[in-house]
């Protein structure tokens, strides 16, 4: 079934860095599906990390389904579309093993002067990642992912209920701020994070390096782009 949301398209087609937040039931899960299913139409490869198990309809928007991190690997490097991964959010070293073979891939791909664009989202960022713990593993890669992928055709999505369980690096290097039902705790977190008067700019879309967009329901209520 097709997404009724009324969405901008540039949501998909850009190539920037983003964070998709919204508690259980906003609707955040069914925009990635749409997300994933558009990426595909424009013939950029898309990895689908969770730590949780997805409903068989939502599972049905990727090209394959994996909880084997190597299989869902060598399917990007062979073959052109989505694939979901499901690890075990016991086994942090696994998305550091996961996010490491993308870059290390994309690297190969601009040895060879390959262009091969991926998205790489992951879905409950912190039942995977020990945000906290800065020396972590798998918080460095994010890190290491949201300064550099950019030059290396990756773009990152981190996903959760709130974006204070993304690592910081994450959020402040992400273009794309893409909140359901903004509340209080959402603005009060951001205000803190970025300074007031900036996230006030962000929000009206005046720093020119950010995009904002607010989703209540089916509708876009707030989209801030920036020419």
């Amino acid at each position: 079934m097709e997404n009724q949301i009324n969405l901008p398209e540039s949501l998909v087609s850009f190539d920037k860095h983003a964070t998709i937040v919204g508690i259980t039931g906003s609707g955040k899960t069914y925009f990635a599906g749409w997300f994933v299913r558009n990426k595909s139409k424009l013939n950029i490869n898309s990895l689908y990390i969770t730590a949780k198990s997805e409903t068989a309809e939502f599972v049905e928007n990727f090209n394959f389904a994996t909880d084997d991190l190597w299989e869902a690997i060598e399917f990007i490097v062979k073959e052109n579309g989505s694939v979901y991964l499901e690890l075990d959010y016991m086994a942090q070293e696994d998305l550091y093993k996961t996010l490491s073979l993308i870059e290390a891939y994309s690297d190969e791909l601009i040895e060879d002067e390959i262009f091969k664009p991926i998205t790489v989202i992951v879905d409950e960022i912190s039942l995977m990642v020990k945000h906290k713990l800065e020396n972590s593993p798998s918080t460095q890669i994010l890190g290491k992912a949201a300064s550099t992928w950019r030059s290396k055709n990756i773009q990152l999505i981190a996903m959760s209920q709130r974006t204070s369980h993304i690592p910081a690096t994450v959020v402040t290097q992400a273009e794309f701020h893409i909140i359901f039902n903004f509340n209080n705790a959402e603005n009060n977190y951001l205000t803190k994070l970025y300074g007031k008067d900036n996230f006030n700019k962000i929000k009206s879309g005046v720093k020119n390096q950010y995009e904002f967009v607010e989703i209540q329901g089916n509708e876009v209520i707030q989209f801030s782009k920036v020419i």
